[in-house]
């Protein structure tokens, strides 16, 4: 099995806070310790450390990897932005005490062979601060030996492909290289829309969409330059398709900043949310329904009195006398009922007893010599005790007299009944009746004190309470803005398909024969072919994502019960419990979404086909302590690959520092010292210490 490669020194000179040379220097990780922690109060040069990473690796194309950069805007603006960034980055003294360069240098180790990789990206400067000429130098080693660009080459395309290879791609490097904004930019989309954006940026989306882009432009070009008897009607269909490509475009520029301005206005929302929410959370209205509630309360509580004094006036005192006594009492008026059944058969039958001994003694033959009066009597009363014997016998259980004569039929019935409830009752009940009343005097001392606490807050739960209503009015707007430009979009999606049907069929009659313009056709249908391409490869990868992240998210998240993380084709998520309900129809925390982002980053980076040293900025600064930990001892638990945590003073110290204590390889901690004419100060690197 092959060893991931390492990054083994960084090298900085006048980088940001990094006035002069700096130099950062990392052991090869092993496999108990893999871990370097670099700590650093905020504004100290933690976050520009992982931007030199970043600028080293790509230049531009890294800029919309890089936190705090602008990278939005077509290849221009995407240029004069990174332009202005580079400038800013240049440490303030640079050109007065110290060489006008920066520059940052990367080198890397590749284990399995040994080759040493060095990168290094200097920045000349003139006397004005500006960057001179193209501004950017890109020098690429390989154990010493440069490797030089041919003939043909554009050097910033020969640098772009060279590290993609040798290194990581730049649409991979923001699951490699990120920081706990970017953790929560995922975690504030919907899970679809996260899982999406992953896998998208897993596969490099990005480069086929923009190839899809240069063959348009190729085809449009080709068919533009291609002398033809076009006839009007073709001009227009191709002037209509660049209008509505114009439209869309701007549609997708305003989307993006609709989508920034959305998340802001949501940030901002939860933190207003947070800040009610520690404080009570509630205004006049809110006193209102606490004391509503506290009534409820109280009425509940004199209730349940009530069914206490019942219970143990009543069916509790007959609870108490025992089962064995009870069933004794039961059986005894079973028996009594079924006696006095049985006499009321027997009574209802006399008449008919009388009627046969009469039959009897009139039939013929008669009986000679004549009964006498003693014998004719016993004869009546065998006749009436076998005709009870074999009409009425008495049933089993059958009582022999009444005990309880004073009982109607009536009686014995309820009184069973009531024998019967009396076994449903006993201590368990009283016992949950005092529960619910205790409980109820809980609550209404709970519901006072809240009602005593709003009385000193009441005007700033006001304020609070009209910010979070502007911000989330606010969040709205937006939120309609994005709906309707998807409307937009769709419209002129759909008027673009029908127009670019008629654009094709006019064209196949013009031009099918010529080869520039086949040529063309060819590019237009690959073009077309993409999205389809793009759509296959996320769903031929959601089933291995979706395995990487459960195993993720049940190693981090502190709550089990998330048993497995599905994901379909059209990047649906469900989050299934052991019993296959999707746990996604109940609220989840914010931290549990941050845990759901960290096992994406997690999943996609696994399942690439490269192993790099992974960087994380302020990793922890959103999550609670039980999440912190299982965070921790996930990234840190991939033996034999690099972690390096840059970490703030509140972050990974104390329990949290000690939980991958055993897994730390080298520590850096960086410092601030003034110097003078400089606002900034300067950065000091401290090997071998931490916080």
């Amino acid at each position: 099995m092959e060893k991931p490669m390492y990054l083994t020194r960084v090298k900085l000179r006048n980088w940001k806070l990094y006035g002069g040379d700096h130099e950062f220097s990392f052991p090869e990780p092993g496999r108990r310790q893999n871990v370097v922690l670099i700590g650093a109060k905020n504004g100290y040069g933690k976050t520009s450390l992982l931007e030199a990473i970043i600028l080293g690796l790509y230049g531009a194309d890294g800029l919309d990897i890089v936190p705090r950069a602008d990278a939005g805007g077509d290849d221009n603006r995407r240029r004069l932005s990174y332009r202005k960034f580079i400038q800013e980055a240049r440490h303030q003294l640079a050109g007065r005490t110290e060489s006008d360069d920066a520059e940052v240098e990367l080198q890397f180790i590749d284990p399995n062979d040994g080759r040493a990789i060095t990168i290094r990206r200097t920045w000349r400067f003139g006397i004005n601060g500006h960057l001179l000429g193209d501004g950017e130098q890109v020098h690429i080693e390989v154990d010493g030996a440069r490797k030089i660009p041919g003939r043909n080459d554009d050097p910033a395309d020969f640098a772009r492909r060279w590290v993609a290879q040798a290194a990581l791609p730049s649409h991979l490097a923001h699951f490699f290289l990120f920081d706990g904004e970017r953790v929560q930019s995922l975690a504030n989309r919907e899970m679809a829309a996260q899982v999406r954006v992953g896998i998208e940026g897993f596969l490099g989306v990005r480069l086929m969409r923009d190839l899809a882009d240069d063959l348009g432009s190729y085809a449009t070009k080709t068919r533009t330059e291609v002398p033809a008897a076009e006839d009007s009607a073709l001009f227009e269909l191709r002037a209509e398709l660049e209008r509505i490509d114009r439209e869309l475009s701007t549609l997708h520029a305003e989307e993006v900043e609709h989508e920034r301005a959305l998340e802001a206005a949501t940030r901002e929302s939860e933190q207003l949310q947070t800040r009610l929410a520690s404080m009570g959370g509630g205004s006049a209205k809110n006193v209102q329904r606490l004391m509503d509630q506290r009534g409820a309360v109280e009425r509940e509580q004199r209730q349940r009195t009530t069914e206490l004094t019942e219970l143990v006036g009543t069916d509790f005192a007959l609870a108490l006398t025992g089962s064995r006594i009870r069933q004794q009492v039961r059986l005894r008026l079973q028996g009594e009922q079924k006696l006095a059944s049985s006499l009321a058969a027997i009574e209802s039958s006399r008449g008919r007893i009388g009627r046969f001994i009469a039959a009897l003694r009139a039939a013929e033959p008669a009986f000679q010599p004549e009964l006498s009066q003693a014998q004719d009597a016993a004869l009546a009363q065998k006749i009436g005790a076998a005709w009870t014997s074999i009409w009425h016998p008495p049933e089993d259980g059958c009582a022999t007299e009444f005990r309880h004569a004073a009982l109607t039929e009536h009686d014995r019935p309820r009184i069973i009944e009531r024998l019967d409830q009396a076994e449903q009752l006993g201590e368990d009940s009283l016992a949950t009746l005092l529960d619910k009343i205790r409980d109820a005097d809980i609550e209404m001392k709970r519901l006072q004190s809240q009602i005593n606490t709003y009385a000193g807050i009441e005007s700033e739960l006001e304020e609070l309470s009209k910010q979070l209503t502007e911000t989330s009015n606010t969040a709205g707007r937006y939120a309609e803005k994005l709906r309707d430009n998807e409307r937009r979009r769709k419209a002129l999606q759909d008027d673009r398909n029908q127009r670019y049907a008629a654009l094709q069929q006019k064209q196949a009659l013009i031009d099918r024969a010529r080869p520039f313009v086949a040529k063309a056709e060819v590019a237009e249908r690959l073009q077309a072919v993409i999205p389809k391409f793009i759509d296959a490869a996320v769903g031929e990868r959601v089933d291995e994502i979706a395995r990487h992240m459960t195993r993720a998210f049940r190693e981090m998240a502190h709550k089990s019960h998330v048993e497995e993380i599905t994901i379909d084709k059209d990047c649906n998520v469900r989050l299934l419990n052991k019993r296959g309900d999707d746990l996604r129809t109940l609220d989840q925390s914010a931290g549990e979404n941050q845990i759901f982002a960290f096992a994406l980053i997690s999943a996609i980076a696994q399942a690439a086909d490269v192993r790099f040293p992974i960087v994380i900025d302020t990793p922890l600064a959103r999550l609670d302590a039980a999440h912190r930990t299982r965070v921790l001892r996930h990234f840190a638990a991939n033996a034999g690959e690099q972690i390096i945590f840059l970490s703030q003073d509140t972050e990974i110290v104390g329990e949290f520092k000690d939980a991958i204590a055993t897994k730390i390889k080298k520590t850096y901690r960086i410092e601030h010292e003034a110097v003078p004419g400089s606002a900034s100060g300067r950065a000091v690197v401290r090997e071998h210490d931490y916080f």
